[in-house]
């Protein structure tokens, strides 16, 4: 059964028959406007809310324009969603945060696994100046550098880190960071947790990386994946889909 915002969509162009509903980006604009109410737009429960991230942060790199994820800035998490994808309630509290992670993740992944420490290091302050606030500000430089290095012993790199840090818990989530970033982070945690985000990009990562020793199976099944791979927005069409925005209003 069609969610009730997308029969709204359907009705509202239902003068276009043969063109798309809703793009992510309309979406996204239609739910900060208010032309979706919440009633009507059913609030976009967890799942939802998962692939219009997912989607919009897959098109802002397929496109390398972080911009992209601009069009969730103006909406709030809700707490229930905050909560349930065990987000920090220091971190930001709009949309275009996990988005804009899930780029910077996602050129993390690029930069370990072609080796080049300098993308990676880059990618880390990034990845820092949107929030992510791992590393106290004024050592965010260093404490990135340390981390680019780190491929080859995250656990030891980590460790080392423990001086920058923000908040106790940094060296762990820095380990896994560096292992997700490599393709060698356990995803089965990340279902374990609820975290549909995290568990995506974990599987990206652990995707591109056989793709690039040969087996591209697992990266043609993965959108996150083909991105990596220089596909285009097209890799992200899976999202759309999942959420009814590639249907015609008419059908």
């Amino acid at each position: 059964m069609r969610p009730a915002w997308l029969l709204l969509a359907a009705a509202l162009h239902a003068a276009e028959p043969c063109k798309p509903v809703f793009s992510l980006e309309r979406l996204a604009a239609a739910l900060n406007g208010g032309t979706l109410s919440a009633v009507q737009s059913g609030r976009l429960r967890g799942p939802q809310m998962d692939d219009l991230v997912l989607g919009l942060a897959c098109a802002a790199y397929a496109e390398r324009d972080p911009r992209r994820c601009d069009a969730l800035r103006p909406l709030r998490v809700e707490i229930q969603y905050q909560e349930s994808q065990k987000k920090d309630l220091d971190r930001p509290s709009t949309l275009d945060f996990p988005c804009l992670s899930t780029y910077y993740e996602l050129e993390e992944i690029r930069a370990a696994q072609t080796g080049d420490a300098a993308a990676l290091a880059a990618a880390c302050e990034a990845h820092e100046r949107i929030g992510h606030n791992d590393f106290k500000t004024r050592d965010r430089r260093r404490a990135c550098l340390v981390f680019a290095r780190g491929a080859a012993d995250p656990e030891g790199t980590c460790r080392s880190l423990a001086a920058f840090e923000t908040r106790p818990a940094v060296s762990r989530m820095c380990v896994r960071e560096l292992l997700r970033a490599m393709g060698r982070e356990d995803c089965g945690r990340m279902t374990e947790k609820g975290d549909a985000v995290g568990r995506e990009l974990c599987l990206a990562a652990a995707a591109w990386r056989k793709a690039r020793a040969g087996d591209a199976g697992d990266c043609d099944a993965a959108p996150l994946c083909r991105a990596l791979r220089k596909e285009g927005r097209h890799a992200c069409r899976s999202y759309e889909e999942r959420l009814g925005l590639g249907l015609c209003a008419g059908s």
